[in-house]
């Protein structure tokens, strides 16, 4: 029966989403140990689980894992498609802030063609959380993304194709402002 088949599936998230749980206590107590976990499967366990659930607990290891030097290997189009995903669709600004912090971290360590490649979405994701209301802190995270685009060509030439100029006006405009309100703040305080 399908109910049968439901609760097989839920039951193999549940032992996978507590795997993953383990796995990033590893990782997190011990950070040499991300390239094991990610040679093992952690990679695309994590990145199966975001796409059906959209766990924190998944987000999270890909996260920690994308901080790891050598471990992009094991970043593929479906692990970048599930963090873009819950990038796009997650409601609190923690799944919003870590998606867009793993997209950072890949294209940190040349994760270029993945992060910027045709389709991938994950510049698309920063410009329009840019122009939503999304939190200080979660616009912070899409800036950084936007940021790590200005050094080298690749980036650069990614960067033009899918960033609309009035968005990086608005983002230039919007850190003057900041940068005015901050000194008028001092000036006031002396």
């Amino acid at each position: 029966s399908n109910r049968g088949k439901m609760t097989e599936v839920d039951d193999s998230l549940q032992i996978t989403k507590s795997m993953i749980v383990e796995m990033h206590q590893k990782c997190r107590a011990d950070p040499s140990a991300a390239i094991s976990v990610a040679e093992s499967g952690g990679v695309a366990s994590a990145a199966r689980v975001l796409s059906k659930s959209g766990g924190a607990e998944a987000l999270g290891l890909l996260w920690t894992l994308s901080a790891t030097r050598g471990t992009l290997p094991w970043f593929t189009r479906e692990a970048l498609d599930a963090v873009v995903k819950v990038g796009r669709s997650a409601t609190d600004g923690w799944r919003r802030t870590a998606a867009l912090s793993t997209l950072h971290n890949l294209l940190c360590y040349d994760g270029h063609d993945l992060v910027l490649g045709e389709g991938s979405g994950s510049l698309e994701l920063a410009v329009d959380i840019l122009r939503s209301d999304a939190s200080p802190s979660v616009k912070s995270a899409a800036c950084k993304l936007l940021d790590q685009c200005c050094f080298d060509q690749r980036s650069k030439l990614s960067a033009v194709e899918h960033v609309p100029v009035l968005v990086i006006a608005d983002m230039l405009s919007s850190a003057l402002d900041a940068a005015r309100a901050a000194a008028m703040q001092r000036a006031r305080a002396s």
